[in-house]
């Protein structure tokens, strides 16, 4: 998934991305492998787990251990495509 997260800064920002992704779900814009909600809440389990070989490949060098709204909208937009 390539969805900008910079502009996520607090919790309306992460409520309005949330809202987005649905949306583009709904409409087929955006495709993702999560069948059910199990499946999302295992992906988002483990793509939090591996987020930092994440940032790292991306060379990011921002912490994934100090949380940050920015980072919970990653973390799902991840499990979206997360195997």
């Amino acid at each position: 998934m390539d969805e900008d997260t910079e502009w996520i800064k607090n919790r309306k920002d992460f409520v309005a991305y949330i809202r987005l992704l649905l949306e583009e779900m709904e409409t087929g814009e955006i495709a993702y492998e999560p069948e059910s909600a199990g499946d999302l809440l295992e992906a988002i389990g483990a793509y939090a787990n591996d987020v930092h070989g994440s940032y790292k490949n991306m060379g990011i060098e921002a912490s994934p251990e100090e949380p940050t709204w920015q980072l919970f909208a990653q973390i799902v937009a991840g499990a979206l495509i997360y195997e």
